[in-house]
């Protein structure tokens, strides 16, 4: 067999066999008290992973720049009506999806120090908020390699 036609034979069999499937996806995920939670999203995978997770969950987070990009690495800290943490969650994002009962939440965000703070009224379906803080030169500068 001519090997150009043995190549595309194997890539035909591995993606048969499912050894080209998706990458592996890894995401962060916890429970604190009663409240459940999941999130990452750095990679188009794990956008995908924790879509099909949404319908368990009534509240998510999005962590942006107003420029658009998404950010990771932000705090989350989640308050019920009464000032009680009921989630924590450091180095997240820039997705979370979180399972809280219904109620109004308090969600403090924070990003290289900067907080985004937001009063949050969660019901029987999923909330979606999105975070936004504004891009500095930081966020665009280029590594000193690629100078």
């Amino acid at each position: 067999m001519h090997a150009g036609i043995r190549c595309i034979a194997l890539v035909a069999a591995l993606a048969a066999s499912g050894a080209l499937a998706q990458p592996q996806v890894t995401l962060q995920q916890g429970k604190s008290g009663q409240v459940s939670w999941v999130a990452g999203g750095t990679r188009t995978a794990e956008i995908d992973a924790l879509s099909t997770q949404e319908k368990g969950h009534s509240l998510k987070l999005v962590f942006t720049l107003t420029a658009g990009n998404y950010l990771a690495g932000v705090d989350v800290k989640v308050r019920d009506a009464k000032g009680a943490t009921v989630l924590e969650q450091s180095d997240t994002g820039p997705v979370l999806l979180a399972s809280l009962p219904p109620g109004t939440y308090t969600v403090s965000a924070i990003s290289e120090g900067r907080e985004q703070l937001r009063k949050v009224q969660v019901g029987k379906g999923l909330r979606t908020e999105y975070l936004r803080w504004p891009a500095t030169d930081k966020d665009f500068a280029l590594p000193p390699s690629a100078r």
